[in-house]
């Protein structure tokens, strides 16, 4: 099995921030948009359900672990333009939600 402990290392706070929003963020957006557009072509309505899953779990990953880990830097500015990034986050996507006509 692959060593996974940067997840639980990240969501816990203990990974550096450079770590945790250049490499596991844009990677893991890379894989999850890979395997999701390859699962909504494959399995039709199912694969839909599991690319927006995936994309959800990855997402709640991503903020929390970019919240506690926002001040792992050597410069705090980073930690609180990393935090104002994720609350622009929630909010774009918290507008998106209530804005989409569900289509």
């Amino acid at each position: 099995m692959a060593d996974i402990k940067w997840i639980e290392k990240s969501w816990e706070g203990d990974e550096k921030l450079w770590k945790v929003f250049w490499l596991y963020n844009w990677l893991l957006t890379i894989a999850i948009g890979v395997i999701g557009q390859f699962a909504v072509n494959s399995f039709g309505y199912a694969g839909v359900i599991a690319a927006y899953t995936m994309f959800t779990l990855w997402y709640a990953w991503f903020v929390i672990s970019t919240w506690r880990c926002a001040f792992n830097v050597s410069w705090q500015g980073w930690g609180y333009i990393a935090r104002a990034f994720v609350i622009f986050w929630i909010a774009t996507t918290f507008i998106s939600l209530i804005n989409s006509d569900g289509t």
